[in-house]
């Protein structure tokens, strides 16, 4: 027994019986700690099919409206006006076709890919394109970030 482990009594007829049971705390997992693994790995996984491009942050998601997994990539900030160009490069590499604009200041592109048992899973790859415009939206959202961040 360790010290996780809960003791409580047993409820028999609606009366508290003399018998007590000791059950042990399930284990926890670390979700964001999973999370960030499956991501990193992701990463390496889709970078290295493609080691002539830039690489990108990938993660791996349920596509909730296909129900069917996906693969989602970010074009970072850091390639400035070059993240447009980018985007359209990894879109190219895995044949995906370009999205309409959910924003302004955004591009997707968006299809799927096959894996070796012949499934399909969702990929998508996207960008911020006019990084100014794009923040000015978000602060339109959710407020001007402050902060340490906001540098």
């Amino acid at each position: 027994m360790t010290n996780n482990d809960r003791t409580f009594e047993v409820i028999e007829g609606g009366e508290p019986s003399s018998v007590e049971k000791t059950i042990p705390d399930r284990p926890t997992i670390d979700m964001h700690a999973l999370e960030s693994a499956v991501n990193a790995a992701t990463t390496a996984l889709m970078n290295a099919h493609a080691p002539h491009l830039p690489p990108l942050h990938w993660y791996y998601d349920i596509d909730r409206q296909a129900l069917r997994p996906m693969l989602s990539a970010v074009v970072g900030m850091e390639h400035g006006r070059s993240s447009g160009l980018i985007g359209q490069q990894w879109a190219s590499h895995f044949e995906l076709t370009e999205d309409e604009p959910s924003e302004p200041s955004c591009r997707g592109w968006s299809g799927s890919v096959v894996d070796r048992s012949g499934r399909a899973h969702g990929v998508r790859v996207w960008c911020v394109t006019d990084r100014d415009a794009w923040e000015a939206d978000m602060d339109r959202r959710y407020g001007p970030v402050s902060g340490p961040e906001a540098s």
